[in-house]
């Protein structure tokens, strides 16, 4: 099973989401996951309910 998965399953991530890379710094007791959409997914307006495509992204980190 790749990590990927177990991890997107274990923060419970329903498609489009998912986990798509894994970084862990034991010394730095830090854990790095980046989390994607699949390509070519829409997304609901929050106003209308609309599907409608993605333009554009922004990174973040928390």
């Amino acid at each position: 099973m790749a990590v990927e998965y177990l991890f997107t399953q274990a923060l419970g991530l329903a498609s489009p989401w998912k986990v798509v890379s894994t970084d862990f710094d034991p010394k730095a007791k830090s854990l790095e996951l980046g989390i994607d959409f699949e390509r070519g997914a829409r997304f609901a307006d929050p106003e209308t309910g609309e599907l409608c495509p993605v333009h554009d992204t922004v990174q973040r980190s928390w």
